[in-house]
């Protein structure tokens, strides 16, 4: 269980989760729904941010938050690999791009998206993986 506390109104009440996922959306309920889509940007943009705020980050609305989550050089390495997944799966080929993009991504989602859909994603991955092989 992970203990956080929210503000309501002028009191502060401890909550529990009960696993990860909870903590997640407790995070995108309780904190990042508080803040300015520059205030996101930044906090997407953060090489040093928490995976606790960088998962949720990753499924915002705006597509601009979830390119710089897709940018950030620590997200393949939180949720097991699930937000990289879930990226990689996003409809908005501007996101997959900076996926590919990102240095720190996995050669089985490049793979991935070297069969995507789009056919601009499919030659930024392909040319991402041509640039790996070579080296």
């Amino acid at each position: 269980m992970w203990k956080y506390t929210i503000l309501n109104s002028d009191k502060m009440e401890e909550k529990y989760a009960k696993n990860m996922k909870e903590l997640y959306e407790a995070v995108k309920n309780n904190y990042l729904a508080t803040l300015t889509v520059e205030q996101k940007l930044e906090l997407a943009k953060d090489p040093n941010i928490s995976a606790i705020i960088l998962v949720p980050l990753g499924e915002d609305l705006n597509p601009e938050i979830r390119i710089e989550v897709a940018k950030n050089l620590k997200m393949p390495y939180v949720d097991d690999g699930n937000l990289e997944k879930r990226l990689a799966n996003d409809q908005n080929p501007d996101v997959k791009k900076a996926l590919i993009e990102n240095p720190n991504i996995s050669r089985r989602t490049l793979e991935q998206l070297a069969n995507d859909q789009n056919p601009d994603v499919r030659a930024a991955a392909r040319k991402r993986l041509n640039e790996i092989l070579r080296h």
